[in-house]
């Protein structure tokens, strides 16, 4: 699914060092720190963030056995719901994963 694997391992770490030099010369040590909940329960983080106009957005690659699935929500109410909705909807995802493998 995702093919660049510098992007799947960086979000599959908790956090990532990072060395930044600007024009001048001048170098200082960074540390990103991934913010998914659901980070090591089958999901790999993408991109967390929130905004007035947004609300709260959570971007997943989740990963088990045969099923890969990128699942996006945006304009959650709050952090907690953004996880929330992303757990129900893979359920969701998955089960009718599930019926339309056994249909074929």
């Amino acid at each position: 699914m995702l093919q660049d694997n510098v992007f799947v391992r960086l979000i599959d770490k908790k956090m990532y060092p990072c060395s930044i030099t600007d024009k001048e010369g001048w170098t200082r040590e960074l540390f990103w720190e991934n913010t998914n909940r659901l980070l090591f329960k089958g999901f790999s983080g993408i991109k967390t963030g929130s905004t007035l106009g947004a609300g709260f957005c959570l971007a997943s690659w989740y990963r088990k056995s045969n099923v890969n699935l990128i699942i996006v929500i945006l304009g959650a109410a709050s952090t907690e719901q953004r996880f929330q909705e992303t757990l129900s909807l893979t359920q969701w995802a998955v089960l009718e994963r599930s019926r339309y493998d056994k249909s074929i």
